[in-house]
């Protein structure tokens, strides 16, 4: 697995108490820390206890999972990404190794935490795929006489979970509409829905309608894109636009891509939010592995509202230093 650093953070006190370099060459300075630490704790606000999120933060990928006490962040830096399960195993390391000292501790005790990398090193070694040692063909009955030497056979290692086959994001809790939505709650829901996407991401209506959106996505400083989601017939399944370029460099449709939008359950939905965290979430994987191309600058709707500058007074000019002038009046008086 290509992990690069693992931090702990203990969300009562708001304190880094671990932070492990498992990479040569990484550093991370008061700036890129402070803004990783940050975006990642508003993440967590949203997220349930025990459950595992990704998010892009400045053309990396990190993984975090929120628990009771602590949070744990991986930070990423290669195409083999380890799955929540594997943030979950650190936070049982951690939590039980520490149990006492995490009751109750100060700022001297906070060195006593480093011994935790040497566990996250002993973790990662018994996830990586074991080398199978090559096993002898059988012989056939048909064999040369002659033939001294067997041909050795080495299975292929498992392959990757293809994206599309899982989910990718924990789901929420769901509403039941087993008969549709009434049209008195319509309004409603359309309304919730719309709040919930616009909490977590940069949107607008579509022509004034409520149940359709423009959604800005930014998963790097080189990569945005614009969805369009028209979910007027909801709970039925919601029709969703992509770029023509991105559509092409996804090399699938959306159906194939999106676990939850494949498997669209019209009595108990999933919130429009869910699909578009799935979709950046298949972004965000397409963009590790280098499948996707730079775009261009972020759109300008996407950017964040400037209120103009006040109006300046208008000049004035500074008055003639008359003092000289008074002092020495022109003399106007004609020669006789």
């Amino acid at each position: 697995m290509d992990i690069e650093t693992v931090f702990v953070v203990d969300k009562n006190n708001k304190m880094l108490i671990f932070l492990g370099v498992l990479k040569e060459g990484i550093s991370l300075n008061q700036e890129q820390l402070g803004k990783v630490l940050g975006a990642i704790a508003a993440k967590t606000s949203e997220l349930d206890i025990n459950a595992t999120e990704g998010l892009q933060i400045s053309d990396k990928l990190y993984l975090f999972g929120n628990f009771e006490k602590i949070i744990i962040i991986i930070g990423v830096g290669g195409t083999d990404i380890p799955q929540g399960e594997f943030v979950i195993e650190l936070y049982k390391r951690f939590s039980q190794k520490y149990a006492q000292i995490l009751e109750n501790y100060s700022n001297n005790d906070i060195p006593k935490f480093k011994t935790f990398l040497d566990d996250i090193k002993d973790i990662i070694s018994g996830h990586k795929k074991p080398d199978l040692a090559p096993t002898l063909e059988p012989v056939s009955a048909s064999a040369k006489p002659n033939a001294t030497t067997q041909e050795m056979s080495t299975p292929s290692p498992p392959k990757e979970q293809e994206i599309g086959s899982v989910p990718l994001i924990k789901p929420m809790e769901r509403d039941a509409y087993p008969e549709g939505i009434p049209e008195y709650k319509r309004d409603e829901v359309f309304w919730n829905e719309t709040e919930m996407i616009k909490a977590d991401y940069v949107a607008e209506f579509v022509e004034g309608l409520i149940s359709q959106l423009k959604i800005f996505l930014s998963i790097s400083l080189t990569h945005h894109y614009e969805i369009f989601i028209d979910f007027s017939d909801y709970p039925n399944k919601p029709k969703i636009s992509i770029g023509s370029g991105l559509a092409k460099e996804l090399g699938k449709n959306l159906d194939d891509l999106l676990y939850y939008y494949r498997n669209w359950d019209t009595k108990m939905p999933p919130h429009i939010v869910e699909i578009i965290r799935e979709f950046e979430t298949v972004l965000m994987k397409y963009k590790v592995k280098g499948n996707l191309s730079d775009t261009s600058e972020m759109p300008e709707a996407a950017l964040p509202e400037l209120e103009p500058l006040p109006e300046l007074p208008p000049f004035e000019e500074e008055p003639e230093d008359k003092s000289d002038s008074e002092q020495n009046p022109p003399d106007n008086k004609k020669d006789h």
